[in-house]
């Protein structure tokens, strides 16, 4: 019937671990032992339906010397600088550490603005009503500036502007 509400529907919740004893040191593979776990939620993409990854990592104490390079910003120039890896976490593949979305989600509202080209305002749209997904405007922007930094085949041609690369297409 016309004007029947849709019922809503309970989220589905896929539950992911991963938080050994000993994990890893992404930099040099020495193992780490397990300090604590973080929990937290993470959006993923379902059709009509919202869907959560319930995410539980470990935090491991690094027992290398291993550094990584920080970048920060100091009276207005950008400067790097080399820090010791006190701690690392545990990855969970096709999510980034800490990220309240997934690569999935990232990946489609790339192809729904350079591949499809649909506005912002068409994105939010259809991310709301095929996905059941509220996002912000500015989270379409980072998922461009995200998808540039993976080495996509986006490329800024002016402020705000986006285009394929047709030299990075040949």
């Amino acid at each position: 019937m016309l004007g029947t509400p849709i019922p809503v529907q309970r989220p589905l919740v896929v539950k992911k671990r991963r938080a050994p004893k000993t994990y890893p040191c992404p930099v040099c593979g020495k193992p780490g032992r397990r300090k604590c776990t973080n929990r937290y939620v993470a959006h993923h993409l379902a059709h009509r339906r919202a869907c959560e990854w319930h995410v539980t990592v470990g935090v491991y104490r690094a027992t290398c010397n291993c550094e990584r390079i920080v970048r920060r910003k100091e009276d207005g120039r950008r400067i790097e600088v080399r820090k010791p890896i006190k701690t690392f976490t545990a990855s969970i593949p096709g999510l980034e550490a800490g990220q309240k979305y997934t690569d999935a989600v990232r990946e489609k509202i790339v192809d729904l603005v350079v591949r499809d080209r649909l506005s912002n305002m068409q994105t939010l749209e259809h991310m709301r009503e095929e996905h059941c997904l509220d996002i912000s405007e500015g989270f379409i922007y980072l998922c461009l500036a995200w998808a540039q930094e993976k080495g996509a085949l986006l490329k800024p041609t002016a402020p705000g502007a986006w285009r394929i690369s047709l030299a990075s297409c040949a």
